[in-house]
């Protein structure tokens, strides 16, 4: 008998991932230059580079999408919440737990799948522990090298752009993190200027980079948020 095929109906939106411009500069001495042991350019490509990395990493972390990426903490546009602790200053193991049971299964396995927290948040979740005689802890370390500690069962990655924990505040993510979408416009660059700072025999370098983040799809990420 023939069979019928049921067909379902599914839509696709656009969305645009735009580029914002991050500068850093950095004038020294030629005096400097020219008495330094070490290299010096290079020294100073890589502030320029520390600075830069810093500054987008905090924008696509808690960036609103105005003039910047929308971060994963945007109000609009970044993840959702999955779990809203009891108090304000404190987390237990149990909300961490229903903030990775909050994120749909499909985005709960893979290379890409992670929590995201600060470091003084780590460090109260350190602090956890499992069981009535409190004799197993929630952070488990590696012991196998090459291999990374975790958190009911999860890797962790420290980002100290994330909130610490306090009222309201958005401590924890959790999800894959290959939905996050990062667009770096070609490679960043790096250009010195002799000429710019001559009145004060000085030299300038400068960095620049593009970029923009969104999440797609907002449901493969979620966070915890204090009370």
């Amino acid at each position: 008998f023939p069979v019928t095929i049921p067909t379902q109906d599914f839509s696709i939106s656009r969305i645009q991932l735009n580029s914002y411009t991050y500068r850093s500069k950095i004038v020294v001495s030629r005096e400097w230059l020219q008495d330094e042991a070490v290299n010096a350019v290079s020294e100073l490509n890589v502030m320029l580079a520390t600075r830069l990395g810093r500054a987008i990493n905090a924008h696509l972390t808690t960036g609103d999408g105005s003039s910047k990426p929308t971060g994963i903490l945007a109000t609009s546009g970044g993840a959702p919440t999955g779990k809203t602790t009891a108090s304000a200053t404190a987390i237990t193991a149990t909300e961490i737990l229903d903030l990775i049971h909050s994120v749909d299964p499909a985005y709960r396995t893979g290379p890409n799948v992670a929590l995201m927290m600060n470091d003084s948040t780590l460090a109260a979740i350190k602090k956890l522990t499992l069981g009535s005689s409190d004799s197993t802890p929630l952070w488990v370390p590696s012991m196998r090298e090459g291999e990374p500690a975790t958190i009911w069962g999860y890797p962790y990655v420290i980002n100290q752009s994330m909130e610490s924990i306090a009222t309201g505040k958005k401590t924890i993510a959790f999800g894959d993190w290959s939905y996050y979408v990062i667009r770096e416009v070609l490679n960043p660059v790096f250009v010195r200027t002799d000429e710019l700072f001559l009145d004060n025999f000085s030299v300038g370098f400068y960095g620049f980079s593009r970029y923009d983040g969104k999440l797609i799809p907002v449901g493969a990420i979620k966070l915890l948020v204090q009370a």
